[in-house]
């Protein structure tokens, strides 16, 4: 579909691939505010956080671990909430519910940062409180792009309920051209996408609560010391 070698007659590239070598530039600057600086890492003994990224040249996936101070059923509410994605991630610019029924719905989304924006449709599939899983194949950029969040019930502190988070991101590119220029900058929007779900976590439902345990541990240790 998309050309990984400059046009025959005139040697230049496409317009993706001359924008996808600009947003390629700018990779450290958009690396900083995907992080940003409010987020806290944080790992956990019993169950250490993990993260991996693997893949053929055209084709990537990533996965992602983690433990959360808040119930499944908070969590799911947020990765649900599909229209309220554009509010709270920062490369989402378009997100909408189409059309829904019970255990799926259909979503328009453009994901990106100017001037390359990638619009597409996901078909949704949906559990409640514990699977969504959002799979798209018209994308101009992707051939495939697929996302799935898994949350079991986590064990339980007095403070609370916790869940145990698995994320999956697959994406493939339409060429080995795209993917060289594209792939470090969908690595880092798969790899901040459990962080930016978080914070929307923390802003609804206030902090988690084995952070703040933890924070209490803390200052109790270095007290008694």
């Amino acid at each position: 579909l998309f050309p990984n070698s400059p046009c025959q007659r005139c040697g230049r590239y496409s317009k993706m691939a001359r924008r996808l070598c600009s947003w390629y530039t700018k990779l450290p600057y958009l690396r900083q505010g995907l992080l940003g600086n409010n987020i806290e890492r944080r790992q956990l003994s019993f169950l250490p956080e993990s993260c991996q990224m693997s893949g053929t040249d055209k084709r990537k996936e990533f996965s992602e671990q983690k433990l959360l101070g808040y119930s499944p059923k908070e969590i799911y509410t947020v990765v649900a909430d599909i229209n309220r994605y554009k509010d709270f991630l920062p490369w989402c610019k378009e997100s909408l519910i189409v059309k829904e029924r019970p255990g799926q719905c259909i979503a328009k989304l453009a994901v990106g940062f100017p001037p390359l924006v990638e619009k597409y449709t996901s078909l949704v599939i949906m559990k409640p409180y514990s699977l969504l899983r959002s799979i798209s194949t018209d994308g101009k950029l992707f051939s495939h792009l697929e996302t799935t969040w898994k949350i079991h019930p986590g064990p339980n502190f007095p403070t609370g309920h916790t869940s145990i988070i698995h994320i999956s991101t697959i994406f493939e590119f339409h060429s080995i051209f795209y993917a060289s220029l594209g792939t470090p900058i969908f690595e880092e929007v798969a790899k901040t996408l459990a962080q930016a779900f978080e914070a929307r976590c923390h802003k609804l439902y206030g902090p988690d609560h084995l952070k703040t345990r933890r924070t209490q541990h803390l200052n109790i240790s270095h007290t008694n010391s």
